[in-house]
């Protein structure tokens, strides 16, 4: 399966090594390729890369986070048609699984604003593949990447023996993993997230209707 877009990675970190960083992305390009594009069917290359491409998506290894709410790991935006992206690497949480997430979501959802209605409860939720499993974690190569929900999540058959996330076991559509959280939102867009990692009240509806309208879009860990 041909990549369908290639995310370079640059460490803008004093934590970690550049070699450490090219191995990370090495975990992380393998999970997408082995894992998550069978299910997905979205092949995204991810590399070590100081010089993107113009189109490239581009994320960032920092220390301290300089965007998004002030308790993030990481997060994920869209400007002008090119996802952008840092991971921090003082978040307490290991760099490897929140750049997983964070490539990961934006593969499944690279408008940042695709949204799924479940129908037992009316509300929209935002098409996020990692939020609602984000503490679930397994070894790619040398490092631990984020667990996943897949389509089948989204589906709203309350099938147990479908296969609702990748690692996960026996969670049903929509239901959340203990230390998960789900971003949605009810017929008018009024935030109505949930689970153990709540985004600020008022962050995650403003990011989403401007994502809306083509200008910026974003979700954060």
């Amino acid at each position: 399966m041909k990549p369908i877009m290639d995310v370079a990675v640059r460490n803008r970190s004093t934590r970690m090594t550049d070699l450490e960083v090219a191995r990370m992305c090495a975990s992380v390009s393998a999970q997408v390729r082995y894992d998550f594009a069978p299910i997905w069917g979205r092949d995204i290359h991810v590399e070590y890369d100081e010089q993107p491409d113009r189109f490239d998506w581009v994320f960032d290894i920092v220390d301290e986070l300089t965007e998004g709410p002030p308790t993030a790991a990481g997060w994920h935006t869209i400007t002008n048609g090119v996802i952008r992206s840092e991971i921090s690497t003082t978040s307490g949480l290991r760099p490897s699984i929140v750049l997983s997430h964070e490539v990961l979501e934006a593969a499944a959802n690279d408008s940042v604003a695709r949204l799924c209605i479940n129908w037992d409860d009316n509300l929209l939720y935002a098409m996020e593949v990692c939020d609602p499993v984000q503490r679930a974690s397994y070894r790619s190569g040398d490092f631990y990447v984020s667990d996943f929900v897949t389509p089948e999540w989204f589906s709203g058959q309350n099938n147990l023996r479908s296969r609702t996330a990748f690692k996960t076991r026996n969670l049903r559509p929509f239901q959340i993993a203990r230390g998960g959280y789900a971003v949605r939102y009810d017929q008018r867009f009024a935030d109505r997230t949930i689970g153990l990692s709540k985004v600020p009240e008022g962050h995650a509806r403003a990011e989403f209707l401007t994502g809306v309208l083509g200008v910026l879009g974003g979700d954060a860990l």
